[in-house]
């Protein structure tokens, strides 16, 4: 009985703090496509951002699946009665090295998307910005390296 009423407060603190995160970030997800609609667009850019972002999509998708995975297998490597640390370490590093491949190709897709901007349209994605190197993560809040938010790589998101 005691354990029911234990889970059953787990869930209930779950849900309640999805809630206050959805609440706190409505435009989660939309990232930063508002400073692209500023830039005044040809139908020819939007294709072929649109080309471009469809492209690194499908690559991401891998990465985000294997990710996905490793963080499952190591989260039940923690929840072993004696967890193998070296084991741990390993999983660990695997996850990092699939971020930095992540973010290098997130930054591999801006500079894409950079060739099909204009100089004065990037002059102006650069005047939205404060941070170094010009850029300023719209996301911002926090997201760090796994939202790319606010660490300057791109803005577009």
């Amino acid at each position: 009985m005691i354990k029911k009423f234990f889970v059953m407060g787990l869930l209930i603190v779950f849900i309640l703090g999805i809630a206050t995160f959805a609440y706190a970030f409505p435009k989660m997800g939309t990232g930063n496509v508002q400073g692209l609609k500023s830039l005044d667009l040809t139908d020819e850019q939007i294709k072929k951002i649109v080309d471009i972002r469809t492209q690194y999509f499908e690559k991401m998708q891998t990465l985000r699946n294997d990710m996905a995975k490793l963080n499952f297998e190591l989260k039940n490597l923690y929840l072993q009665k004696n967890p193998d640390q070296k084991l741990i370490d390993e999983k660990v590093s695997k996850i990092n090295e699939l971020r930095n491949k992540m973010l290098s190709l997130k930054q591999e897709e801006f500079e894409k998307i950079k060739g099909v901007l204009t100089s004065e349209q990037l002059s102006k994605l650069q005047n939205q910005s404060s941070l170094p190197g010009g850029f300023k993560g719209k996301a911002g809040r926090g997201f760090g390296v796994r939202g790319f938010g606010g660490n300057g790589v791109c803005p577009l998101y």
